[in-house]
């Protein structure tokens, strides 16, 4: 195993040379830059001890690179996102740009191989969940315009990968990943807590020892390099932003349930309410925390990931189609345990049930001009697809114990 990492290691590091030496760039106009850009303008303020929140400072660092419309795209996350990618974010905006791309390629490659590792038993072929990976919406989405939901994807998949093996460092530090939009995980806290304390206690110290090392090596980098950015960013959460055209993130219409409730509420009352934000979420939270309570089950994660991503993306505050990265985890679960069913007409329709997913968010794409709040849909039908399968595994199941049964009696 450690000369198929080496081998790995050496490999990617060959590819970023390559990148890095061939002189090949992105320039500001190329498809996948425009949400890059807030990224790389955050870190080379914050490198300069700036504020990456301040909307004229992003509108000067962005005009210098060649933006024309002169409105600076913002960054809202959590100022050590910019850290996490400041091997790449350090280089100039064109190399950083392609080096970015080559990142979320490999990221998505990641996510398929040990999304379809962690699945036990019959898995389906390789090239079948690559295909299901890279034609989903969201990832796409994340490519063109140049954001993280891949990477976040990367966090989730590599943590499930992990903890089925029993590698609990390693687990507990690439849930730092996922700490650059935590909004998107709060539902997960519930039966992350669960899990933890249901650990062995060595086990539950490596991996709390994991997640506390890359954090104090994040933190400490920020304390270096940008001290007072944590409160900046927390003080850009609350106050209006000051330059004009910057929307701040509670004026979009994003892709999830709170988002709807806003705009029927709008409709009734004319004005848009920010409380939906907070008691979607919440409610949301506590509910999952009421059911593990009621049902106490262990929690495995290969058996309760998939439902928890799809309500916590669901119900999240605030969250883009490109955060629906994640759920590409799910369908390669789920076409992996159909691919193994005896009934073949099961499997074909798992595949069309995902293939008409991935359909529809491209009709839906194409009809509305790609309004987010229209995808919030994506996070209930991939819910619902899991919901499916989980009651034809049970079919499968009954049918291999009779089979056996009858064979028995004979």
């Amino acid at each position: 195993m450690w000369r198929k990492g080496l081998i790995l290691i050496v490999g990617i590091v060959a590819v970023y040379a390559l990148a890095i030496s061939s002189g090949i760039g992105l320039s500001i106009e190329s498809q996948g830059t425009f949400d890059f850009m807030q990224y790389w303008s955050a870190w080379h303020l914050i490198s300069a001890g700036s504020n990456p929140y301040d909307a004229s400072l992003m509108r000067t660092v962005q005009l210098g690179l060649g933006q024309t419309e002169g409105i600076p795209v913002m960054m809202w996350n959590p100022p050590w996102t910019a850290a996490l990618l400041a091997p790449i974010l350090c280089f100039s905006f064109e190399r950083a740009a392609f080096l970015f791309f080559i990142t979320q390629a490999l990221a998505v490659f990641f996510v398929v191989v040990t999304s379809r590792a962690s699945v036990l038993g019959t898995r389906a072929p390789l090239w079948l969940c690559g295909l299901i990976a890279v034609s989903f919406p969201p990832i796409i989405e994340s490519f063109l315009w140049g954001q993280i939901g891949s990477l976040l994807a990367l966090g989730v998949s590599l943590f499930l990968f992990l903890q089925g093996r029993k590698r609990f460092v390693s687990a507990g530090a690439v849930l730092c990943l996922l700490s650059v939009k935590p909004h998107l995980f709060l539902v997960s806290a519930v039966p992350g807590l669960i899990w933890f304390s249901q650990l062995r206690k060595r086990d539950a110290y490596r991996c709390g020892a994991g997640m506390a090392t890359i954090s104090f090596v994040v933190f400490c980098l920020m304390q270096i390099v940008a001290p007072l950015s944590v409160v900046q960013w927390l003080e850009a959460l609350v106050v209006a932003p000051g330059e004009a055209g910057v929307v701040a993130p509670v004026a979009w219409q994003t892709a999830t349930l709170s988002t709807w409730i806003r705009i029927a509420l709008f409709k009734v009352t004319g004005e848009v309410p920010n409380w939906p934000m907070v008691i979607v979420p919440t409610f949301a939270t506590i509910a999952t925390a009421v059911f593990f309570a009621l049902t106490r089950q262990r929690v495995e994660w290969s058996r309760v990931l998939c439902p928890i991503l799809c309500v916590g993306l669901l119900t999240a505050g605030y969250g883009w189609l490109y955060d629906q990265s994640v759920l590409a985890i799910c369908l390669i679960q789920i076409v992996c345990e159909a691919w193994g069913y005896q009934n073949r007409s099961h499997r074909f329709m798992i595949i069309g049930g995902i293939m008409l997913i991935e359909a529809l968010a491209f009709a839906v794409g194409e009809f509305t001009e790609g309004a987010q709040h229209y995808f919030a849909w994506i996070p209930a039908a991939v819910l619902g697809l899991w919901v499916f399968n989980e009651r034809l595994k049970k079919g499968e199941s009954s049918n291999q114990y009779l089979l056996t049964a009858s064979e028995g009696s004979e």
